[in-house]
């Protein structure tokens, strides 16, 4: 850039120099000097607060911030919102309990010396969790009995952040569910597996539901779902009907198949 005047009379040293800028009023010499003696007045005049102060106003800021953003989570949670409508005709229940670390199946087994050999075992809080569940079915279930049959799982989970898999919780939730329901978990079928982050008091909210209210059985020849009316009956089974359906047994007597 071009100046009228290019050269500049230090106002501190009377020195000459070629000016940097419009308002130029010092040396290149004097100029650090008088900005350093400006930056330690304003230092003197505006003391800094001790570290031990500081650090405190930063804790009482994270703080407040961190209660903020888990009054935002909870207040903004959809919870059961999440969960499908139940079928009328069948039946459903829903119970919830708190979010756990144990949920995950990376927490199921433990690792421990046996006879001088590594084991694995279930670990003893994740069987106490399992034993919860199934208390809490029951106690959703108020003494009736669940028919046997598919039963779909509906599952919300409320982490507490975006580092856990939702779907690592099912394995121990089956399990304790499967307890509390007297049902084995290969009847279970998984509807709705959904998330959100619920930053404190995260819960894990449980709906299971059926299309029917009598038991079902499964012909191991065909395959398919059927009424217990539509098997003959049996005594080798605990439900009182073979294996194979009527459907099945009447083609085979038929020469059909």
């Amino acid at each position: 850039m071009r100046f009228k005047n290019p050269e500049v009379i230090c106002e501190k040293c009377g020195a000459i120099d070629q000016r940097r800028g419009g308002i130029q009023r010092f040396c290149r010499v004097c100029n650090p000097l008088l900005a350093k003696q400006r930056k330690l007045a304003w230092q003197r005049e505006h003391p800094r607060e001790p570290r031990d102060k500081r650090m405190a106003r930063t804790r009482v800021m994270a703080s407040k911030i961190k209660d903020f953003g888990a009054a935002l989570s909870q207040s903004e949670a959809k919870g059961t919102k999440l969960l499908p409508q139940p079928d009328t005709k069948g039946c459903a229940i829903q119970f919830q309990l708190s979010y756990s670390s144990l949920f995950s199946k990376n927490a199921i087994w433990n690792l421990i010396a046996q006879h001088g050999k590594p084991s694995m075992r279930v670990r003893s809080e994740v069987k106490g969790l399992r034993e919860s569940i199934g208390w809490l079915v029951k106690e959703a279930l108020g003494g009736t009995v669940w028919p046997q049959g598919k039963t779909w799982v509906d599952v919300v989970i409320q982490k507490p952040n975006h580092k856990s898999d939702a779907v690592n919780v099912l394995d121990t939730l089956c399990d304790g569910i499967k307890l509390g329901l007297g049902l084995d978990d290969r009847w279970f079928a998984v509807g709705v597996l959904d998330w959100e982050v619920v930053k404190d008091r995260g819960q894990v909210l449980v709906q299971l539901r059926s299309e029917h209210t009598e038991p079902r059985e499964l012909c191991s020849n065909c395959g398919q779902i059927r009424p217990l009316d539509q098997f003959s009956k049996s005594t080798d089974n605990d439900l009182g009907v073979h294996q194979v359906c009527k459907v099945c047994t009447r083609a085979r007597t038929n020469g059909l198949i």
